[in-house]
């Protein structure tokens, strides 16, 4: 297993959230207390491991069926656990029309970073896991008598071991094990779940909180609708991470600029 590719993934999926949540406190939440920030930050980030117990329909669906209902489960469950981050007395009591989209940014900032962790320390340990199962297969494959039919033992490692290890090597550079679109990838998640837990905040802090929450949502499902078209193969990665990142990038400006205005 590839340990300092674990300990890159932690120390990326905590240091860039956290410092993205610093910079948004002392730019924008500059009066408010340390305390109800970090706590936003740290209950996001448990709050993504209990939302991702919506997860357990994937072992009773597959294909469209599984894809339908965790496209429109996702954006629905996880903008409603970053809601309750918000709803939290530490935090909702702070908020404010002039700042409640901010406390969302930090929140979701947090939720990303949870989300990060789980994502790259997986990806990190990905090919060496590859690796320790495909090897024993190959040599017990090899000192099998001749009457032993041994095709299954290709099939098994050709499509489970090396066509996996394959794509995840022809996936561009590696750092750490971990591909180096995996983690543009997830800074771009981080910000687009702070924006999005922005939004939810900011209309909880207007007293608007169910319109706000339904267009967070819809927005996320819409990003989730290209990654969706990419594990289709309908669309290539690339063409699904520019567009992501072009709405994740015209969506956190939007926020960040007109979030603070209270009419």
């Amino acid at each position: 297993m590839d340990g300092l590719g674990v300990i890159f993934a932690v120390l990326f999926s905590l240091l860039y959230p956290l410092v993205a949540s610093t910079l948004v406190w002392r730019w924008k939440l500059s009066g408010e207390p340390f305390k109800p920030v970090l706590v936003a930050f740290l209950a996001a980030a448990v709050m993504f491991y209990i939302a991702y117990l919506r997860k357990v329909y994937v072992f009773f669906l597959s294909g469209i069926p599984l894809y339908t209902v965790d496209l429109i489960a996702t954006g629905f469950v996880e903008e409603a656990a970053k809601l309750l981050v918000l709803l939290t007395p530490a935090v909702k009591g702070r908020l404010t029309p002039s700042n409640g989209a901010f406390y969302g940014l930090v929140a979701g900032f947090g939720f990303g970073a949870g989300e990060a962790l789980l994502v790259l320390a997986n990806s990190a340990l990905a090919i060496p896991s590859l690796m320790v199962y495909t090897i024993p297969l190959y040599f017990v494959k090899i000192i099998l008598p001749e009457i032993v039919v041994t095709w299954f033992f290709d099939f098994v490692i050709l499509y489970y071991f090396l066509l996996p290890l394959l794509a995840i090597i022809s996936s561009g550079p590696l750092v750490f094990s971990i591909p180096l679109l995996g983690i543009y990838e997830r800074a771009v998640v981080v910000i687009l779940h702070g924006t999005l837990t922005g939004i939810v905040g900011w209309g909880l802090a207007k007293g608007e909180t169910l319109k706000f929450y339904l267009a967070a949502v819809g927005l996320h499902i819409l990003i989730d609708f290209f990654a969706v078209l990419y594990a289709l193969e309908l669309v290539g990665v690339l063409t699904v991470e520019v567009i992501i990142t072009a709405i994740t990038v015209t969506s956190f400006l939007y926020v960040v600029m007109k979030g603070g205005q209270q009419a």
